[in-house]
Parts: structure tokens; C-alpha cells; sequence
């Protein structure tokens, strides 16, 4: 996969030598243009290795695979048709002792055009190391470029102790985001994904922004978070499906939002209040690939001669991990603290929704109004008394009361 290359943090360890590198063990196949690299992780004789992740550099993209400590395959794109590419993988190595290293080879390949394959550059030339500035550890070179003859040597000449266990925390003050960090070495340089370059943004739409973070020891930090409009109202609907069985219709009730919200763990609460039954329900559930739907647990048996009233509403609760900003949406389809509804009949053919005017249902006198139940705000039932939470009361005249009570 062709991905911006992120690099977490490479440890240089110093538990155990090994004699051989997991970039000696791999295995290339494929043509000029496109190739892979078979990475398999090593023991019965040899270093226990197991790789981490590899990069490609071309000239003007990287090309990164993830193998999660397994064998894997790394597939390099060669678009600019070189004729010499270099290839690192980061891999664990685990001594008899059971210490575990992080380490990191790279090796370079050229095209034969002779053998129509890509072969180790340099063929038995001894491999040396180079230690970059504010690179994290020594690199191996399998050219006999390098700067140094033997690792011990390189590990002498740089800082093979930079700690890039630093974090990133994004926080909202007055509408501005701040990519806060702990645990770097000063000065750190930002990069945004709207091109921005300071600590501190205004994010100008919606949508997902994401945080590159480079401290001066040359560790690399990366942060992804949403920016969501609670200006949802237009996109999110019910519907009600009527299905005849035994001269009778049972209807099932379904809510829509059909608008990409927060993939993080925002909350969407549809709620219903159904005449003649005047039975409330409630569904919710995380955000994930949209339209998202819920249908609550409701049936209904009809003749053609009834009328069905249904009143509706919909809220989102934004309480994502780096979702801003966090709360309550407004609540769609309502006319103060009632919701609005709509008269279903039957209308010679089908069940038909009357759209010429909303009614409400029976008198929104709260002394005849009868508390069905309350919820919170995942819509699980809870006792009426219950203090410190935000809590919704729903009565059977469709009327809804939100409450905050502090104990």
C-alpha cells in the first residue's frame, strides 16, 4: 500500500549482537516496474528475528507494509523506472537471554537486465554502517558506503539512547484546537493537514485533520482527529414500513442519518412516540459507514380503518476521544421540548404519511401527562432519581424533558 511513511519509534538495542540481520534473509520477486519483498521471520539455528514494518524510498514516494511481528510482504512500485533502490525493515530480535531489541537493517537493490530480476547491490561487499544526524540508531548498508566499519563503531559515534516515547494530547480552548506534547525533546515542528505549521489551529470546515509532530531528537508523532458540525437536522429521517399479515398491518419503525459523523464512538439517539400505542422507544449506536439505520423493537397490527400518529426526533452526542467539539447536537423534528409528528393512513392503496400539516399528540398539559420512562443519554433505561447524569424524561403525550439534576 502507498502510504506517507510515519515512523512510531526505532530502538536501538544493545542486549544482544546478532551476526546476521533480517534484511539477509529476505527473498525478491517480480519485474522492473513492480516487485516484493518476501520478509519471513527466522529461528531453529538462526537469531530469533520477527519484522515490525518496511519502507521503500523512491523518487518521489515511500512505499510502507506493516507485518505485526509475522512474515509478511513488502510491494514496491518502481513509477519512475530506478535502476538502484534501497529497502529497510525494522524487526525484533530476541537473544537466549529473552531480551527483545528493535532494530533496523537496510539493504539496496539493483536491476540486472541481464537476469531480468533485481539482485543484492554489491553482491559480497562487506557491509558497513552510517549514523545520519538525529537518526535514532545505526543503519546498516550492505554497499560498503557506510561510515563505519562495524556497528560497535557506529554506536560510539551518535546518541543510540534517543527515548521516542513522547505523546500527543489535541485539546479545544475558544474554538482552537492545540496539539499539546509530553515527553519530547525542544523544539518541535508541526505540520497540519490543512498546511497549517503552528501549534494552534481554527479549523475552518468539517472533516478529519491530522497532526504531524518531528522533535528535535528526529522522532515522529502523528495524531488524527474529527471536527464535527451538529448541523445535521437536514440528512437524518424516519420511515415506517407497514407489512400486511392476516388482514392486519404490523409496522416496524426505522431511524436514518445519512451524513458521515465522527467514526470515533459518537452517540445518535432516534427516539419514537406512537399513537394509539403510545410506546416510546429509543436505538443508538456507535457511528461507523453511513446511511446508518436503527429499527426499534415495535409492532403494531393495524386495520385499514385506523389512523397511526408518530412523533420523532433524533440527537447526536459527540463523546469521540479526539471528537470536537463534545456534547449535544440540537434535536431534529422538534417544536421546543415536543416533537412533531405525523398522522399515517390508509389511503385507498397504501399506508400514506399526511404532510400537510404536523399535529402533536393529545394535550401537552403536564398535569394529565404520564412519565413512560427515562433513559440516559445511550438510551438505556434508568431510575427517575438518579442525580450527576444527563437524563431525558419521556411522558405519553409526546412531550420530552431533559434534566441535569447535581445531587
Amino acid at each position: 500500500m502507498k502510504n506517507l511513511f510515519l515512523s512510531l519509534f526505532i530502538l536501538l538495542g544493545i542486549h544482544a549482537q546478532a551476526q546476521t540481520t533480517l534484511c539477509e534473509q529476505t527473498y525478491t520477486t517480480g519485474n522492473y516496474y513492480v516487485f516484493e519483498v518476501a520478509i519471513p521471520t527466522t529461528g531453529n539455528g538462526l537469531p530469533t528475528m520477527a519484522p515490525l514494518y518496511a519502507y521503500t524510498n523512491t523518487i518521489q514516494d515511500v512505499w510502507e507494509d506493516s507485518c505485526f511481528g509475522g512474515p509478511c510482504t513488502h510491494t514496491v512500485y518502481n513509477e519512475y523506472g530506478e535502476d538502484t533502490i534501497t529497502t529497510c525493515i525494522a524487526y525484533t530480535l530476541t537473544d537466549s537471554e529473552g531480551y527483545v531489541d528493535t532494530l533496523m537493517c537496510c539493504f539496496s537493490q539493483y536491476w540486472s537486465w541481464n537476469s531480468d530480476s533485481w539482485l543484492p547491490l554489491g553482491g559480497d561487499v562487506t557491509s558497513t554502517w552510517t549514523c545520519p544526524q538525529n537518526a535514532i540508531g545505526c543503519y546498516e548498508v550492505f554497499d560498503g558506503s557506510g561510515d563505519y566499519a562495524t556497528e560497535a563503531e557506529c554506536i560510539a559515534s551518535c546518541d543510540s539512547s534517543v527515548n521516542c516515547n513522547g505523546s500527543i494530547e489535541i485539546t479545544e480552548e475558544n474554538g482552537q484546537l492545540i496539539a499539546n506534547v509530553y515527553d519530547v525533546n525542544l523544539p518541535v515542528s508541526y505540520e497540519w493537514s490543512n498546511l497549517e505549521n503552528t501549534q494552534t489551529i481554527t479549523p475552518s470546515a468539517d472533516g478529519v485533520y491530522t497532526c504531524y509532530i518531528v522533535d528535535a531528537d528526529g522522532c515522529d508523532y502523528v495524531t488524527t482527529f474529527t471536527y464535527f458540525n451538529f448541523d445535521f437536522c437536514d440528512s437524518t429521517w424516519y420511515d415506517a414500513d407497514f407489512t400486511e399479515a392476516d388482514g392486519l398491518w404490523e409496522v416496524t419503525l426505522s431511524g436514518y442519518i445519512n451524513e458521515s459523523l465522527n467514526d470515533l464512538s459518537d452517540t445518535v439517539i432516534h427516539s419514537f412516540t406512537v399513537s394509539p400505542s403510545n410506546d416510546f422507544m429509543s436505538q443508538y449506536g456507535s457511528a461507523g459507514s453511513y446511511p446508518h439505520s436503527w429499527s426499534p423493537e415495535f409492532a403494531l397490527s393495524l386495520s385499514t380503518d385506523d389512523t397511526l400518529t408518530i412523533c420523532w426526533s433524533a440527537v447526536v452526542y459527540a463523546d469521540g476521544l479526539n471528537a470536537f467539539p463534545q456534547g449535544y447536537s440540537e434535536m431534529c423534528n422538534m417544536d421546543g421540548e415536543q416533537m412533531l409528528c405525523d398522522v399515517w393512513f390508509w389511503d385507498g392503496e397504501a399506508w400514506a404519511r399526511s404532510t400537510s400539516v404536523t399535529s402533536t399528540i393529545g394535550d401537552l398539559n403536564m398535569n394529565d401527562a404520564k412519565l413512560l420512562k427515562v433513559i440516559d443519554a445511550l438510551g438505556r433505561v434508568v431510575d427517575e432519581k438518579s442525580t450527576n447524569k444527563l437524563l431525558f424524561y419521556i411522558y405519553d403525550n409526546g412531550l420530552i424533558e431533559k434534566k441535569f439534576i447535581v445531587e
